[in-house]
């Protein structure tokens, strides 16, 4: 019994480079961007923050490989840059960091191992983690949940329930794969996450009764529900009730893109080494001169 932990021991050392073969790291580094009721477009420039991505990747054949990853990113919007008078009147505009985890599948386009440059593409389920917030007009933090902005929670708006912090997204995407040698590899890749919630910045539906929300849940839920009045709005003091303050039929997205480097973990191949070493030692096939040498050309 006194050696089975020396016995062990030897049989990881021995068995690790087989085990991880198949098994690659990855690391992202890049963009994250939103698209929801506070856009226009697909991307808004001046609402672009940085992401950091981290993925285990196993090898199931040459052209499929399977990931679980984790990326922490920051979202924001703001109405003041979406270049429509309504949405800049109404003043809105949030901030969150995200927490993701989650599980793809990924799929070569071409044959990684006859092409040093080859297109991917991705999906998978994955989950985050988010808590939206904005500055007031005295530019304190001030998280937008807990201030039910459109009502979630009151009993006087049953349909409207509190949305929840922890949501499921689809993860998908491409990339191209540039090999750089047996064991690493570059990549430019862009992600897009299908979200199954519109309240990511916090605006989905329509306007409350603002003096409700002032009096049952604090005025700061109705200065932050409507921010019009900071910039000449239409309505002053609050919207009517039933006015459009989002769009509830359309759900949320954001995106990740960047460039990442993948580490390959098994032990480099004969192969691979020979392939290396025919790399490096080529020359035209020219024949040599009785010496052994090859002619030098002036």
């Amino acid at each position: 019994m006194k050696r089975l932990p020396g016995l062990v021991l030897i049989l990881a050392l021995y068995t690790t480079p087989a085990w991880c073969q198949n098994w690659q790291l990855e690391f992202l580094t890049g963009i994250a961007g939103y698209n929801g009721d506070l856009t226009t477009g697909a991307i808004t420039p001046q609402n672009i923050r940085p992401v950091v991505n981290a993925n285990i990747k196993y090898r199931i054949n040459d052209y499929l490989r399977v990931r679980a990853g984790v990326a922490w990113g920051w979202l924001a919007a703001d109405d003041k840059y979406t270049g429509d008078s309504l949405l800049i009147m109404r003043n809105l505009s949030f901030r969150t960091s995200v927490l993701e985890a989650s599980l793809c599948l990924e799929a070569a386009l071409l044959d990684p191992n006859e092409f040093d440059a080859y297109p991917y593409v991705f999906a998978g389920v994955g989950g985050f983690r988010y808590k939206p917030w904005a500055y007031d007009y005295d530019h304190n933090k001030v998280f937008l949940r807990p201030l039910r902005t459109e009502g979630q929670g009151l009993p006087e708006y049953p349909d409207r329930k509190e949305y929840s912090l922890t949501q499921f997204c689809i993860p998908f995407g491409g990339g191209i794969s540039f090999k750089l040698n047996a064991r690493l590899n570059l990549a430019v890749e862009a992600g897009f996450r299908k979200l199954f919630t519109d309240h990511l910045d916090d605006v989905s539906n329509t306007y409350v009764d603002g003096h409700l929300l002032k009096e049952t849940v604090g005025p700061k839920s109705a200065e932050m529900a409507y921010r019009g009045g900071e910039v000449g709005g239409t309505y002053d003091p609050f919207p009517p009730y039933g006015t459009p303050r989002g769009n509830p039929n359309k759900n949320d997205w954001y995106y990740f893109g960047g460039v990442k480097l993948t580490f390959n973990l098994g032990k480099i191949t004969e192969e691979e080494k020979s392939e290396k070493k025919k790399k490096r030692e080529f020359r035209p096939e020219v024949p040599k001169d009785n010496r052994g040498r090859y002619p030098v050309s002036l």
